[in-house]
């Protein structure tokens, strides 16, 4: 270098300043790499609303009923009769309307031998509630009964048949095997009289009362339904 710049100092100098400014330039740096687009997320999918669907009306469902039952407190002694129904059935709620025909009897005056031939037609409405309906369903029933009890004298002299205003409040269980159409069922009813008409004879100028229907009274059924 002593030497170079002995001969010719103008050459170093311009040498040692092109250098000075290659160093003193910024390096130069790569290109960055273009990222790739970032595409936007799509929104969160909602699971589908379900069909809003109106409520459904209950259809009520006509049933018919046939049975034979006994009972005992309305006619004397233990007397037997049948009965039939027509009803509405809704899911919960049971209306039927009940005819009951008792088969006659007699109440003897005094002992005998003379007696009075009694007879009973009864109708009514029931509103039955079903807490149960499975392969057995349980109704639980109140009711009111109206009806005919008519009353005819035997081997008196001026026979006739007299006719009065019967009538109870009642209330029934009803078990019935739902898995049968038509379906057999059972039911137990307890009645209290309200309407209690006498029936006698006149003796000698006397009237006496022969019979009263009992206010308490049992009746036990047993029939099939369609419908029940």
């Amino acid at each position: 270098l002593v030497t170079a710049l002995a001969i010719d100092p103008d050459r170093v100098r311009a040498r040692q300043q092109a250098g000075e400014a290659v160093d003193s330039a910024p390096a130069a740096t790569p290109p960055a790499e273009p990222k790739p687009a970032q595409l936007p997320e799509p929104p969160p999918v909602c699971p589908a609303a379900p069909p809003v669907r109106a409520p459904l009306t209950p259809v009520p469902r006509a049933s018919f009923g046939l049975a034979g039952f006994v009972g005992a407190g309305v006619l004397p002694g233990l007397n037997a009769g049948v009965a039939g129904e027509v009803g509405a059935r809704f899911e919960r709620f049971h209306a039927r309307f009940v005819a009951r025909y008792w088969v006659p009897t007699s109440a003897d005056i005094q002992g005998g031998p003379l007696s009075i031939e009694l007879s009973l037609a009864t109708a009514g409405l029931h509103g039955c509630v079903v807490p149960r309906r499975e392969a057995w369903s349980l109704l639980g029933c109140l009711g009111l009964r109206l009806g005919d009890m008519s009353g005819s004298g035997q081997g008196v002299n001026h026979a006739r048949t007299r006719h009065a205003l019967f009538g109870s409040i009642e209330t029934t269980v009803i078990a019935a095997y739902s898995r049968l159409e038509p379906a057999p069922f059972a039911a137990l009813s307890l009645a209290w009289a309200v309407v209690r008409p006498p029936f006698g004879a006149s003796l000698a100028g006397v009237e006496m009362e022969t019979f009263r229907p009992g206010q308490p009274a049992v009746l036990a059924s047993l029939g099939v339904s369609y419908g029940l």
